[in-house]
């Protein structure tokens, strides 16, 4: 089974359009899960349709920063839930290790940055934050900031 994203983001457009801002939040929840869906063409066409008044600033913007960081803090909290199988499966490896230890030192700015500027990043991040014991609310205080620049960014984009 193939997927047309063409279609897909057609139709996600046009429902974002009929049922507004809670849609968008729902598919960068989805996307911050790590299901491949185009949250950064969403923010953009998001941006242009508040400029076209086909949106509200004042709704469409909260709900999609809900959205998305409760996508990521969902991805966090699976890593967290799934640890200590992490510890074990990949614990000993020199990439695992690697990664804990820049983690520990540089987190918060591995966090931000891959919000906006690394995302491919964004979901493994999110996994090893998690398993590693990041503490929940720098992890929290940090996506926050990430993604109100991704947000800013993207939709700012599509709003000129």
């Amino acid at each position: 089974m193939t997927i047309d994203f063409t279609d897909l983001t057609g139709t996600l457009l046009t429902a974002v359009i009929t049922y507004g801002p809670a849609l968008l939040a729902l598919v960068l929840f989805v996307g911050g899960l790590g299901i491949p869906l185009p949250g950064a063409l969403m923010l953009m066409a998001g941006g242009a349709f508040i400029r076209q008044g086909v949106l509200d600033i004042s709704t469409a913007l909260p709900l999609a920063l809900v959205g998305v960081v409760a996508g990521d803090m969902t991805s966090y909290a699976m890593g967290r839930f799934a640890g200590e199988f992490m510890q074990r499966r990949f614990g000993e490896t020199a990439t695992w290790k690697s990664a804990e230890e820049t983690l520990h030192k540089r987190g918060g700015i591995a966090v931000y940055l891959t919000r906006w500027l690394l995302t491919p990043l964004a979901i493994p991040t999110n996994l090893v934050t998690g398993a590693s014991r990041y503490p929940a609310l720098a992890f929290l205080g940090y996506d926050v900031a990430g993604e109100v620049t991704w947000i800013v960014l993207y939709g700012g984009l599509g709003f000129t």
